[in-house]
């Protein structure tokens, strides 16, 4: 079990410098498209601050969408490293 909380913790950090890393690209003009990456946590933060960053919040709003992105992330960095612990596991 706490190797499993461990690797979900991993997993969140690694997801949140992924966040970090896409919105850093994301503010260079050349690198603007990979933004759309960041789509789903602005829609999350939208169901609950329907102005975004010109309500009253800002903050709360940027809140939401950064940690809504550090989940999708990390699930995604989560699967990839199941999966190659499984292809690891079965290709002895």
């Amino acid at each position: 079990m706490i190797l499993r909380v461990n690797k979900i913790t991993l997993s969140f950090a690694l997801g949140l410098g992924v966040t970090l890393l896409v919105a850093a690209l994301a503010s260079w003009s050349r690198w603007s498209a990979v933004g759309v990456l960041l789509a789903p946590g602005m829609l999350a933060g939208a169901i609950f601050l329907p102005q975004g960053v010109e309500s009253d919040w800002p903050g709360v709003f940027l809140a939401i969408a950064g940690l809504v992105n550090a989940f999708m992330f990390s699930w995604l960095v989560l699967g990839i490293w199941v999966l190659i612990q499984w292809l690891a596991r079965h290709n002895k």
